[in-house]
């Protein structure tokens, strides 16, 4: 094709710099395009080949029609084999620069509105193959004589944008010097003036703009919600219902080892005002709960049966107790001395009935008389495998305080509770950071209260959190740049919401705090800008800080102040509380800050697991103790148990569940954005609009609700089933149906002493080789209680290939044998692959 030739630009033709780069990025990607620069046949030409001009094109026509059979559209197919015909076409005539001063017209008043609707220029170029932009349908535009340089329209040039079949009366116009643009094709998707693409798909950051209201919503009225807390103080009288406190549970966390071992937390929400505020229920005194099985010698069944035809009723009979205690003396002395030698005292045995069905042989199958013996969690847990001369077993050994609790007070989900004969605590004794805390001394206190139909359900407080990382390769660790925060402050737990429900005024607020690159400064105008949003939002919604330290107190202080209820995300569970928590740990954030993640105060943080490199692996032991008091939702966790997707990173659900397009931003996109003001403001468009859509797929799964109607059947924890604990959930429906029967359940031996032998094995392989032992070992064994974990193959398994993506020149086999890695094919989609 003819070598184009510069040509100066018209004076009334300049544009702002932001137009002028996306304008650019605009013609340049469509004219190589047109000319075949970016054509799939391109990829096949070796440097040096020795083929004809004529096999080549040949060639070439092969490849890009069978190409152009896989095109997006019938528009984007003609067009390809059209591009073929006149690959090697003469150069079309010279253009009229009315057209070309009506087509860079259009483009210019296109971006003004997509800049007008927060539309990314950058996105532009991004999508320039997939993108239809569509004019204003009349643009009349006089020539101007003495601006009129003749071009040379190069084949692919603007000139192609235009329609080829132009009517007579067209080409008069154009004679005439009057151009009527209707429609400059050539590009698939649309984008329209609010920013959307693919017909109805709409860009993220404009719908999170429309949402802000690009500032003017972002803490004004938002921020009524927060500051209502702020009026109460711990002065302020409850509300008591029959001289009992009524309380909504949300959450419950035990601390499964230590001084405070065998307390169990409850967090939720208590009525002060008229208005809902969050509280903790410290309970202490817990009880252990464990069955000795007795030997057949001990409670004869024939004198047994004799007793109770003699008696009224069952076991309530005062002489039946009297002969089932004078019965289990010898068996009471001899658990005793067993428990003196094992330091455990201030114990109290008791014979009851009970049933058991399960796979023990040592136990009888059926109804029976046993010892229960209850005394302190303070105390050590005695083993499992204890053995005496008058009893064979011991049921109950390893039990949970939490789940005792759970089960034995009939509590199953979030529900309304009465809590009486508590005690309120100064804020100087709080173990917590809610607004209220109270003291039980009993678990007895504590009774599902029975006329919750009447109560309202309370709203919670919803907090989407989203980080932007960069890379230290020295140290190969994620490091926090920004972390945005969206706040949605009255959110129904009972029915889904809609969208208008959500997004309007007064219920929502955002945040971001952002700090600088270590040895470099923040770009010119920036702390100007910053300034200005505070200003114009009438609260802070863009912080800028010096270090990540600084960074981290920061973001720390807002959630505290938001007294948020629930943490979502999308993998929040796997990379952001976990790079969160770990840079806390590093730069040496005090425990006074760190700790505000959750609803405990701490002064030592938990061990944590090294980072699972899995997406979407889930929160550790050690990520989940320290947000405790606060629900994690996790989006990616969530949408894979409600959705059947081909991936599920948020771009694609965006996509397809929002009909929304996400820009994403990797960490080696960041750096450079740092060197302008208006880059690092895009980035925090990013970041919130990221978070944004995290809430909003939330919403539109209606996640809330669902989770909390399967914890209510399932009675297990809510925090659980959002993590998609589904052994769990099962696991605490069997318990509470059993223990309404009477039933004594066995102990959960499998998991525990795999638990013990994986990590023995793991410690001696260590000392073995002189290496140091992994300190999460520890935690990871007594964290048994509080979820599975992460253990070790026994065995290496099968050796299963990344797949490799790209376009493919030679051709590949699949090897597929029946159910061979069934969950392997299906989470890397190697059909659709391959």
């Amino acid at each position: 094709s003819p070598r184009k030739r510069k040509q100066p630009r018209p004076p009334q033709l300049k544009r702002p710099s932001q137009q002028f780069a996306a304008a650019a990025a605009l013609s340049a990607a469509a004219a190589a395009a047109m000319m075949g620069k970016q054509r799939p046949s391109s990829l096949f030409k070796k440097p040096g080949s020795n083929r004809t001009k004529g096999s080549s094109l040949a060639a070439d026509s092969i490849v890009d029609d069978v190409i152009a059979e896989f095109a997006p559209d019938e528009n984007d197919r003609e067009e390809r084999r059209r591009r073929v015909g006149r690959f090697s076409a003469p150069a079309p005539p010279p253009v009229p620069v009315a057209q070309i001063k009506a087509i860079q017209a259009a483009v210019d008043a296109e971006m003004e509105v997509r800049s007008d609707h927060g539309f990314e220029p950058d996105a532009v170029s991004d999508h320039v193959n997939d993108t239809e932009v569509e004019l204003q349908p009349e643009v009349e535009l006089k020539p101007d004589v003495e601006m009129q340089p003749k071009l040379e329209a190069a084949a692919g040039s603007s000139a192609d944008l235009m329609d080829e079949n132009k009517s007579s009366e067209e080409l008069k116009q154009e004679a005439n010097g009057e151009v009527k643009v209707e429609k400059v094709r050539r590009l698939n998707a649309k984008i329209k003036a609010e920013g959307t693409r693919n017909g109805d798909m709409l860009s993220a950051t404009a719908g999170w703009m429309k949402i802000c209201g690009d500032g003017e919503n972002a803490g004004v009225e938002g921020e009524v919600a927060v500051h209502d807390i702020d009026d109460v103080d711990e002065s302020s009288e409850f509300e008591l219902k029959d001289g009992a406190l009524p309380f909504y549970l949300l959450d419950a966390y035990e601390e499964p080892f230590g001084i405070n071992s065998g307390t169990v937390y409850l967090f939720g929400k208590v009525v002060i005002g008229k208005r809902f505020h969050s509280c903790c229920v410290v309970v202490k005194n817990m009880q252990r709960c464990i069955y000795a099985i007795p030997s057949s010698s001990v409670f004869p069944r024939d004198t047994i049966s004799r007793i109770e035809k003699n008696s009224t009723s069952s076991d309530a009979s005062p002489s039946l107790r009297a002969t089932l205690h004078e019965l289990s003396s010898g068996l009471k002395s001899e658990i005793a001395d067993k428990f003196s030698d094992l330091n455990v005292s201030n114990f109290v045995m008791t014979p009851v009935k009970r049933n058991y069905a399960f796979e023990r042989t040592d136990v009888p199958i059926g109804e029976q008389y046993v010892l229960k013996i209850n005394y302190p969690y303070k105390n050590p847990a005695v083993p499992a495998d204890l053995r005496g001369e008058h009893f064979h077993a011991l049921l109950g050994t390893n039990n949970s305080a939490l789940e005792l609790f759970l089960i034995k007070r009939k509590i199953k989900g979030p529900s309304w509770l009465s809590i009486s004969k508590f005690l309120a605590c100064p804020s100087t004794q709080r173990v917590s950071w809610c607004k209220f805390e109270v003291t039980v001394d009993s678990p007895k206190d504590i009774s599902v209260l029975m006329a919750s139909t009447t109560l309202e359900v309370p709203p919670v407080v919803v907090a989407a959190v989203n980080l932007k990382t960069i890379i230290n390769e020295k140290h190969n660790v994620h490091e926090i740049v920004s972390a945005s925060v969206i706040c949605c402050h009255q959110v129904k737990i009972d029915t889904p919401m809609r969208s208008e429900d959500w997004q309007k005024r007064g219920t929502m607020s955002h945040f971001t705090v952002m700090r600088k690159l270590e040895g470099s400064i923040f770009p010119i105008g920036l702390t100007k800008e910053a300034s200005d949003r505070n200003q114009k939002a009438g609260s802070n919604v863009l912080a800028l800080e010096s270090s990540e330290r600084a960074l981290l107190n920061r973001l720390m202080i807002e959630l505290s102040k938001l007294d948020c209820d629930v943490l979502v995300g999308h993998n929040i569970s796997g990379f952001d509380l976990d790079v969160l928590l770990h840079r806390a740990q590093t730069c040496k954030v005090p425990s006074s800050m760190w700790s505000k993640i959750g609803r405990l105060r701490r002064s030592v943080m938990p061990r944590l697991t090294k980072g699972n490199t899995l997406y979407g692996s889930g929160a550790s032991p050690g990520i989940m103790s320290c947000i405790a008091g606060r629900l994690l939702c996790d989006t990616y966790l969530c949408s894979r148990d409600l959705l059947r997707e081909v991936n599920y990173s948020l771009t694609q659900l965006a996509e397809t569940q929002l009909k929304k397009d996400r820009r994403e931003v990797s960490p080696h996109d960041i750096p450079p954005m740092f060197q302008s003001s208006e880059t690092l403001l895009k980035l925090v468009e990013y970041g919130e609009t990221e978070a944004c859509l995290s809430l909003e797929l939330m919403f539109h799964l209606s996640v809330l609700p669902l989770t909390r109607q399967l914890t209510n059947i399932s009675g297990n924890l809510w925090g659980k089933t959002l993590q998609g604990a589904r052994a769990q959930r099962v696991e605490y429906l069997l318990l509470h149906s059993f223990h309404s029967k009477k039933f004594i359940v066995p102990d959960k031996f499998a998991a525990r002493s795999k638990e013990l032998n994986s990590a023995k094995r793991k410690l001696n392989a260590d000392t073995e080789g002189g290496n140091v032992a992994d300190p999460t070992i520890d935690d990871e064994v007594h964290n048994g209680d509080q979820g599975k974990a992460r253990k070790g193959s026994s065995y290496a398994g099968g050796l299963v290939l990344e797949p490799k993506k790209g376009l493919y020149d030679k051709y590949i086999i699949l090897l597929d044998f029946n159910s061979l890695y069934p969950s392997i094919i299906q989470e890397y989609n190697l059909l659709h692959h391959c």
